[in-house]
């Protein structure tokens, strides 16, 4: 196999499967680019050795305390994958307080137009009464 396990596509996959499966089996190594994990160190475009209890740090960015520079910082898999589910879940919160705001713009305005409409007929019918006492109601 000559090409990289990273650069190949789905057909050379199908193609060369005997020599990919020899190569995973028992990775040694892992692709920093794409995760593939391989044997064989030539197999992979950003290969990095693989240990048993290495855990492969995860370059994140946070906002930094003195400015509004983001700056990098290196965090565990686990406490990366909490801070995304986080962010997930305060982004799907401000959707829906966007939607929710919308909405209530939405009806602010037909309350505004029904007012309006409201006042013009006011306007339109007025209460006049007789000599008699009586009140007519008079449209102008």
């Amino acid at each position: 196999m000559s090409k990289r396990l990273c650069k190949m596509n789905h057909r050379e996959i199908r193609s060369e499967l005997g020599d990919i499966e020899k190569l995973v089996t028992k990775p040694n190594f892992m692709c920093l680019s794409c995760a593939r994990s391989s044997s064989d160190k030539a197999s992979l475009c950003k290969a990095k050795a693989l240990t048993a209890s290495e855990a492969i740090p995860i370059t994140v960015l946070e906002p930094a305390k003195t400015n509004n520079q983001p700056m990098l910082v290196e965090m565990s898999p686990k406490k990366a994958k909490q801070q995304k589910k986080a962010l997930k879940k305060a982004k799907k919160r401000d959707k829906k307080l966007h939607k929710l705001l919308k909405a209530q713009r939405k009806l602010v305005k037909k309350q505004q137009k029904l007012h309006r409409q409201l006042t013009k007929l006011e306007q339109g019918v007025t209460m006049t009464s007789s000599p008699s006492g009586e009140a007519n109601l008079a449209l102008h």
